[in-house]
């Protein structure tokens, strides 16, 4: 469907699908605000919501980009593959730096020694990864251009602020940040999961399936990771 019959077809009864997709877009993009959230944090407080700020705007782009050319998107499966591979990387790599824990151990502070544009960049291609995702879910739903891209707004938007609630929960409670980094390992497992699942689909391999989380299993153990999280907060916080 090209741009111009998109807007002619659109009526009122196009609202609710927008709806569904905003929905949509909404859940699949709670994973990526964690990330988002967690790449930030790596900078000084005053560069945070500057490096959101240009990753959401970037998002924009690189999702609207990524509708237009769904079919050709969804050929980069080596994307997720590498950002899933990236982000798992970033999640060992915290969780086993004696230097994150351990007060004693001297390290830059808030980030000081990170550079600004080396995390934009990062998050740029991080959210590239994603965009897969979304666009496969969203071509799943409906065909017209402007409907899918209304509803990637609006699920872009809410992945903003959610991203902002995120790094002030992990700046209150500094402890969360483990369970953060253990979700972030977990999203960059089902991202690799996805690209070898569609790599195996366009191979027409028989049991491609076998490397595919599906919905109800990823959002179980996501939840699960984030009971405990919350159960461990609740606790801190009343001491």
């Amino acid at each position: 469907m090209t741009l111009i019959d998109s807007f002619n077809s659109l009526t009122w009864s196009a609202a609710p699908v927008i709806l569904t997709l905003a929905g949509l877009e909404i859940i699949l993009s709670a994973d990526n605000a964690v990330v988002l959230a967690v790449l930030a944090k790596q900078l000084k407080p005053e560069l945070q919501r500057r490096a959101l700020f240009y990753g959401i705007t970037g998002a924009f782009v690189l999702r609207f980009i990524a509708i237009f050319g769904a079919v050709w998107i969804i050929k980069f499966w080596f994307l997720q593959i590498l950002g899933g591979g990236y982000l798992i990387w970033l999640a060992v790599n915290h969780l086993t730096d004696a230097s994150h824990h351990d007060p004693t151990v001297p390290k830059s502070v808030n980030g000081s020694g990170v550079n600004f544009w080396k995390v934009v960049v990062i998050i740029e291609l991080t959210d590239l990864a994603f965009a897969v995702d979304s666009v496969l879910a969203a071509v799943g739903v409906t065909n017209n251009i402007l409907i899918i891209y209304s509803g990637a707004i609006i699920g872009l938007v809410a992945m903003r602020f959610a991203a902002v609630a995120v790094l002030k929960l992990l700046e209150k409670f500094p402890p969360l940040k483990i369970y953060a980094y253990v979700l972030v390992a977990w999203i960059g497992l089902k991202l690799m999961f996805q690209g070898i699942h569609l790599y195996l689909v366009s191979h027409n391999f028989e049991y491609a399936d076998v490397v595919h989380l599906t919905i109800p299993e990823f959002w179980t153990v996501t939840g699960l990771i984030t009971l405990v999280a919350v159960v461990h907060w609740l606790r801190v916080s009343k001491d």
